[in-house]
């Protein structure tokens, strides 16, 4: 039904979070610390749990996409996620031991897998060991982004990383406007980013359950992220090869891409302009 009306259709899976409840754990697959135990915690949905190791990681990635296969079931796409947020685990467990080097490996192996079999791989964020073997990710945002508006920023964001990954990885930019503060669609503009409509679709007050305040919002959303979308479509394949404070002016952004596509972005009244 997704590709029927023009929709890719693909999985939100994960490999790293190891439930005791499921029905083929075993925690001799389990990441095991330098004593012996395993770490352990309840934090998620899906209750007690632990880390499987990232040296078996594969092999389920291998059975659960070869059952979907199976079924007739065609994805597009697939996120793994916490790969790439996460830092690489050690395991002692004499079975199957691992290093940080090479638990990186084997995750790098599972996005190659869905690589191989023609479904585009992505994963939570994306760090630099994982960039070969990732089509685009959940997000990559600045760090003041993941905190409240309210407290004060570690110094002024600028674009690093995509002055050197631009052009490799697709990134899903937040489009939040903050009241008296920042528009982070400017952000989006300013690192040729594709645009997040909606980061949180499966609460109330999206899906279609709106009244008319939130549907006029919600259009204007969709107009907003047209206008990102067009300039990722327009820059997504550039790099991005300069940087830059107009006039000194930390508030005043210019990034400039490859083709010599260039957007300004102010933020002293919260506008941008493109040109080529």
């Amino acid at each position: 039904a997704c590709h029927e009306q023009g929709d890719i259709f693909g999985t939100h899976d994960q490999y790293r979070d190891y439930y005791f409840t499921a029905q083929t754990f075993d925690a001799n697959n389990a990441i095991r610390l330098a004593d012996g135990t395993m770490p352990e915690h309840a934090r998620w949905a899906g209750g007690h749990q632990t880390y499987l190791c990232a040296e078996l990681a594969p092999d389920y990635v291998r059975r659960n996409f070869t059952q979907i296969a199976a079924h007739g079931i065609k994805l597009d796409c697939a996120y793994l996620d916490v790969f790439t947020c996460n830092e690489g685990d050690e395991c002692s467990n004499p079975e199957h031991r691992m290093t940080r080097r090479e638990c990186f490996d084997r995750r790098a192996e599972c996005f190659e897998y869905l690589l191989s079999h023609g479904i585009l791989s992505s994963s939570e964020e994306v760090s630099d060991w994982a960039v070969p073997s990732l089509i685009f990710c959940h997000y990559a945002p600045y760090d003041f982004q993941m905190r409240s508006p309210n407290e004060p920023r570690q110094g002024v964001p600028v674009p690093l990383y995509n002055l050197v990954y631009h052009d490799c990885v697709i990134e899903p930019w937040m489009m939040e406007r903050v009241v008296n503060g920042d528009d982070y669609m400017l952000y989006a503009l300013l690192n040729g980013g594709a645009p997040y409509l909606i980061r949180d679709a499966a609460y109330i007050g999206v899906d279609g359950d709106m009244d008319d305040e939130q549907r006029a919002r919600t259009e204007n959303d969709i107009e907003r992220c047209h206008t990102v979308a067009a300039f990722h479509e327009r820059v997504g394949m550039q790099e991005l090869v300069r940087h830059e404070f107009v006039d000194d002016d930390p508030l005043v952004q210019r990034s400039v891409f490859a083709d010599g596509t260039a957007v300004t972005c102010d933020f002293h009244t919260q506008t941008y302009r493109i040109t080529d």
